[in-house]
């Protein structure tokens, strides 16, 4: 592969997620169902998938490595690469099994469960495939309305939350293009670059780099895994012991990364965002207090079934299989090097007492931030692609197809051209850094709030009218001396002149601020949770767990020095990109695994909050679309989103909450993994989080 074009070498984010992903296949798995008032067709799909890739570089980009000596020392690089005209999309479609035929071992999952493993299972390992790939599923028609579940894969270097939200947007957007256009072929549109590294935006501070050569030191000596611990998890994980992997894992199930989808409906939603509000709570701070009330809840409630299996009350919650397999599988555990071993919980109550006497559970979780926010800190033209943009660039090929579908002859502007022309328009009104705020103004990776979005994109649509009657006033302008009596008999190739200098975009004095392509801008951060009993039964105690929550997720994300805020985040990915990339230490992968081996995980869950799923660009392209056609009227939507990310091999969390609000209805992923937890343990922490919703929501 020598001969495709380097990019960059990866950074130590980029390198934590490949390193992870070499260990255990941690991608990121995005089921959607979309709804539609014609069949998605596999061609369609591949088609748009294409053009996608020709348009964005981080969607052709691989990863290499390469071993470069410097000195007489031997270090492993790693590159992204380019694949050019060489990529090979993949798209595959998989069918509904029948009834009679259903395999029993995905009876009473999601309808995407099948596709959900397949995906999981399988490595990027074609060299000439990009990061990503799809398969989709027909669900067949009801009432004149199609539906088509989709499963997008993704490596976790070249997307995050709200990139796969515009993913989706344009190649949703250009399949209804091909439905409406089916004899035109989809036109090139404005190519996107591969993200700068994110470390660029907030390079490490000073004591980062003070106690870089200590960890580096130490991750060469068999008390790196130690130290590891002892930065990153200071706090006793209780999960480890109540919610055991020897009694609770599914050992009859191939061990695999599953989704417990959760719907929260819109009446509810709002009732909770009410009472969030009230007490000047963002729906982040309520979302992460659910999860660790709920989490409480799950280790009482095993704990009450423990005590009552012996009179019968209850039922096993697993089966034992005495297979070999089984006994193998049980025996697996992997101990931390020289019997240093933080998570070791005294004491049969995973409570301890606090200062004032109360007593709590110390809870270690992980947030995803989004570090969009401080991307255009220092050089605002370094945008991120918006909802905005997508929106632009699909209504320009829009015009395209059109215009050649009205007439083959006719000469049309080019969609480069017309889309530099969008975009100026687009930041020549509109302060970028407000812009930008739109899509990530909240706490957790990429929330969006769709109040300040209505009202910015109102702002925006005002802009452009005053620019326009400004403009056309100066036509009007020029009519009337053409039309005057006293002034000069103009010829028509004057008028046109005179109206395209008006127009023209070298006139305008705001300058064109490009955007870059999807990519992935998001770090993990450690969030210490305190979770006191009387939260069990007391609400004003649960708003209180809210309250603080959210106080100190702000603390990081509102920062104006992100480095400060980004501590640990790099010492982790230091940690594990200076062991990753040593070529000569023949212990690196044991010692890697223990960082992530399912027995012993650092963080109980990890949340991640999409915030509001944007469906602006895709419903002004369709009320386009039936506005020029004269046959049915066509309908597309995103009906549900849910994702997960692959961590049954390797990982740093027992669960994850990967959260996203999709025509007003929050689409709730509880990801659990088959080798650590059973789906019956899934369902109880996820009756516990609704009961804390409801709880919060009638207060």
């Amino acid at each position: 592969m020598d001969f495709h074009p380097q990019i960059r070498a990866l950074d130590v984010v980029e390198t934590f997620w490949e390193t992870f992903n070499e260990l255990g296949n941690v991608i990121i798995l995005n089921p959607i169902i979309v709804k539609s008032s014609f069949p998605i067709r596999l061609e369609m799909v591949k088609d748009a998938a294409e053009k996608m890739t020709q348009r964005h570089q981080s969607l052709r980009v691989r990863i290499v490595s390469k071993i470069t000596s410097n000195e007489g020392r031997k270090t492993l690089k790693r590159y992204f690469i380019d694949l050019c005209d060489n990529v090979e999309v993949i798209v595959r479609e998989e069918f509904q099994s029948k009834s009679d035929n259903q395999n029993k071992e995905f009876e009473g999952e999601p309808v995407w469960e099948n596709m959900l493993v397949k995906e999981q299972n399988e490595f990027f390992e074609n060299e000439n495939s990009p990061l990503w790939r799809i398969r989709m599923m027909s669900l067949g028609k009801s009432e004149d309305i199609y539906k088509t579940c989709f499963v997008g894969s993704f490596h976790h270097a070249i997307m995050d939350g709200l990139s796969r939200q515009y993913f989706w947007t344009e190649l949703l957007g250009l399949c209804a293009l091909s439905n409406e256009f089916p004899d035109i072929a989809i036109p090139k549109n404005r190519p996107t670059n591969l993200p700068k590294s994110v470390c660029k935006y907030f390079p490490s501070s000073l004591k980062v780099r003070l106690l870089k050569p200590f960890y580096s030191w130490r991750a060469t000596a068999t008390h790196g895994v130690c130290l590891y611990r002892k930065l990153v998890a200071p706090f006793e994980n209780p999960c480890s012991l109540e919610i055991s992997r020897d009694l609770y894992a599914d050992f009859k199930k191939s061990p695999r990364t599953s989704i417990l989808p959760i719907k929260i409906s819109k009446e509810l939603l709002k009732k909770l965002m009410s009472k969030c509000k009230e007490r000047k709570i963002q729906l982040n701070g309520a979302i992460e207090a659910v999860s660790a009330l709920g989490l409480m809840g799950l280790i009482y409630e095993l704990r009450e079934n423990r005590m009552n299996r012996g009179s019968g009350d209850i039922s096993e919650l697993k089966d034992y299989d005495k297979s070999p397999e089984s006994q193998e599988l049980t025996s697996l555990k992997l101990n931390c090097m020289n019997n240093c071993a933080p998570f070791n919980i005294r004491g049969g109550d995973c409570f301890i007492q606090g200062g004032d006497g109360n007593k709590m559970i110390p809870i270690r979780t992980m947030v995803a931030i989004n570090c969009r926010r401080w991307v255009t800190k220092d050089n605002p033209s370094l945008c991120p692609e918006t909802s905005k943009v997508i929106e632009g660039d699909l209504m320009n090929v829009l015009e395209v197809m059109q215009n050649s579908n009205n007439s083959e002859t006719t000469t049309t502007t080019t969609l480069t051209d017309k889309n530099d022309e969008f975009v100026i328009k687009n930041h020549s009104n509109e302060n970028p850094n407000s812009n930008y705020g739109d899509e990530n103004i909240s706490s957790l990776e990429n929330a969006e709030f769709s109040e300040v979005s209505h009202r910015n994109r109102s702002r925006s649509h005002k802009s452009h009218s005053k620019e326009f009657f400004n403009n056309l006033s100066k036509i009007n302008m020029s009519l009337t001396k053409l039309g005057s009596p006293n002034g000069e008999k103009m010829s028509s190739s004057w008028f046109k002149k005179a109206v395209s200098k008006v127009m023209s975009p070298k006139n305008r004095k705001s300058k064109q601020i490009k955007t870059v392509g999807l990519g992935s801008y998001a770090v993990l951060m450690g969030l210490d949770m305190k979770v006191e009993k009387d939260c069990i039964t007391n609400t004003e105690k649960m708003w209180e767990l809210a309250n603080n929550t959210n106080k100190k997720i702000h603390s990081i994300v509102d920062s104006k020095d992100p480095s400060a805020v980004t501590f640990e985040w790099h010492v982790i990915s230091g940690f594990i990109h200076d062991l990753a990339n040593s070529p000569t230490r023949s212990d690196k992968n044991m010692l890697l695994m223990q960082l992530g081996d399912p027995t012993i995980r650092p963080s109980s869950f990890l949340v991640s909050n999409g915030g509001l799923w944007d469906s602006s660009p895709l419903k002004e392209l369709v009320k386009k679309i039936n506005a020029i056609t004269t046959e049915q009227e066509v309908m597309m939507e995103v009906e549900s989103s849910y994702s997960c990310v692959a961590q049954h091999n390797a990982g740093l969390n027992m669960f994850a909450h990967n959260i996203v609000t999709v025509n007003g209805e929050l689409c709730w992923s509880l990801q659990y993994h088959t080798n650590i937890t059973n789906k019956e343990v899934a369902q109880m922490y996820s009756n516990h989080i609704q009961k804390y919703i409801n709880l919060l929501a009638e207060s």
